[in-house]
């Protein structure tokens, strides 16, 4: 019986440990004027799978369009929104931020002004599998969001609001009704 007790002592022990190592292993990287990085996307490019980004809010991102490529990232605005105004840049020729990693969360950010020379920018290019958006603020791209067909993707948008997204021929429509 004793040996029976201290195996799960140390079982617990070990498995502990193992939570200590993964919880440990996530950091949060700090971007705004006078944190460690200037830009989110500096923040982005060397981010670990599952660190936690914290932009400044009530400050604009001027030309900072680039591609993800981490797991299970969350993207957050703090002390405000953060502007990200694309300002004719774009990641990849597909938009402000190419999503190719797996579970990214944003929360509390503002996008805007997506171009591309297909006409077909979106603020958040969704390549991988799932995506949640909340709080957030879309507005004056090409696109607000534009995703492969990928069965096995979730997208979860939660009070955010999008608007003027669309190419200008997407913008133009025309309503008829029969009397």
């Amino acid at each position: 019986m004793h040996t029976l007790r201290n195996h799960s002592l140390l079982a617990a022990t070990i498995l502990m440990a193992f939570a200590g190592v993964t919880s440990a292993s996530a950091a949060t990287l700090s971007v705004g004027p006078g944190k460690t990085y200037a830009k989110p996307c500096a923040a982005i490019a060397v981010a670990k799978d599952g660190d936690v980004i914290e932009i400044t809010g009530n400050t604009t991102y001027s030309g900072d369009a680039c591609s993800i490529n981490r797991h299970n990232l969350t993207i957050r605005g703090v002390n405000g929104r953060p502007k990200i105004d694309a300002a004719g840049k774009n990641a990849a020729d597909k938009g402000i931020w190419v999503v190719n990693g797996n579970n990214l969360t944003v929360d509390n950010v503002e996008m805007y002004g997506a171009k591309v020379m297909d006409g077909n920018g979106a603020a958040f290019r969704l390549q991988g599998a799932g995506f949640t958006l909340r709080n957030s603020f879309i507005h004056d791209n090409e696109n607000g969001i534009l995703a492969n067909a990928n069965l096995n993707s979730d997208i979860l948008i939660e009070y955010t609001e999008f608007g003027h997204n669309g190419a200008a021929t997407a913008r133009r429509t025309t309503c008829t009704s029969a009397m």
